[in-house]
């Protein structure tokens, strides 16, 4: 008797793309269902793994009684009725970030998921990353004064990604998408952020009708603990960057999570001599947002390492029943969701924004 896991899929995107291609290396799996409101898009992705095509979620969880789980894969705007139905049945849910569209949303389907026993988790990928845990242990006893962080890529300018990434009322802009990344790993490693400041701008790229989010913004960060920190993200840039600094007293580090891991940086107080840092983890290209497996791929590298820890911890978890080793759980990703919500709030308002925290939320700063 197989001991396959079964699993259905929602949306049929470039992000589910990379999934499937990491669920075929993984083993272990079918995917049977695969829904996108695009039949086309369903049926091309479908026919890569032999899964029958829908175009309504209910149906395909009709028709697939025994899915042990269901991978979301949708904009955030499509999350909570996915939700019922699978906690309704007992399903297992992997769903994509952000967890969802608002904050009032996400923790609607929180309280669900926590009143339930199905198996959940958020791809924050990140958390997944070895040199994340490596730069843990170094920080151990360390405080943190000041971070600095930068994210930027050229999709609004190449305009690579589907149409509604680039409509602020169906993505949420890059924040949404794509920094609230940093942002949740920022979280992980320093602590909770309290306060935010977002500029945005559109020099390269002006709104139109086809396109309303900012092409560029940048964000003052003030953690609950009291360090400083800075987050540029840009869509409108010439080449692909991802710095992470992290800095105290006593140490700075450098910090990539994937591409490959990599913790660099200097140990020592002002004035004496600095131990030096510097631990790379190998791992395998990234198909990144072209979709494309890497030419220079070795056989045994997953087809998209930085997705693939998260969804082989979330399968063995299914499988097991213990969701122990998961490190992302719902409620904690609706925290990051808070984070960049107030963020694209200080967009507009042009002021500093409160996030709010689990418990007593925090008062504006003097």
């Amino acid at each position: 008797m197989s001991d396959d896991l079964v699993l259905g899929m929602i949306g049929a995107g470039n992000i589910a793309s990379r999934h499937l291609a990491n669920l075929e290396f993984l083993g272990r799996n079918r995917i049977v269902g695969l829904c996108d409101l695009d039949l086309d898009k369903a049926k091309e992705l479908s026919g890569r793994c032999g899964a029958k095509p829908y175009t309504n979620f209910e149906e395909m969880f009709d028709r697939e009684p025994g899915l042990d789980a269901v991978v979301i894969c949708t904009p955030p705007i499509v999350r909570r009725s996915i939700f019922e139905l699978a906690i309704e049945r007992g399903i297992g849910v992997y769903c994509e970030k952000p967890p969802a569209d608002t904050l009032e949303e996400a923790k609607h389907i929180a309280h669900m998921v926590d009143g339930s026993d199905i198996i959940c988790s958020v791809g924050f990928h990140m958390r997944y990353s070895p040199s994340i845990d490596r730069f843990r242990e170094l920080m151990e006893g360390r405080t943190v004064n000041f971070v600095q962080s930068i994210s930027a890529g050229s999709s609004a300018v190449t305009r690579s990604l589907d149409d509604w990434f680039f409509l602020k009322e169906k993505s949420g802009g890059h924040i949404m998408d794509q920094a609230i990344h940093s942002i949740d790993l920022m979280r992980l490693v320093v602590g909770e952020i309290s306060h935010v400041q977002t500029f945005g701008n559109n020099i390269v790229c002006p709104k139109m009708n086809d396109f309303t989010i900012e092409d560029t913004t940048c964000t003052n960060i003030r953690f609950a603990g009291g360090a400083s920190g800075s987050h540029i993200h840009s869509w409108a840039a010439q080449r692909g960057i991802n710095e992470l600094m992290i800095a105290g007293a006593d140490f700075t580090f450098s910090l990539a999570p994937h591409s490959p891991p990599r913790v660099s940086g200097w140990i020592g107080e002002p004035g004496q001599d600095h131990e030096k840092v510097d631990q790379t983890f190998p791992q395998g290209p990234a198909m990144g947002r072209s979709g494309r497996i890497s030419e220079k791929r070795r056989l045994k590298d997953p087809p998209d390492p930085p997705h693939c820890e998260s969804m082989q911890v979330f399968l063995e978890a299914v499988r097991t029943g213990d969701g122990s080793r998961i490190r992302s759980l719902f409620s904690n990703a609706v925290q990051s969701l808070a984070t960049v919500l107030a963020m694209n709030r200080s967009i507009d308002s042009g002021q500093v924004e409160v996030v709010e925290l689990s418990g007593e939320p925090p008062t504006h700063p003097n």
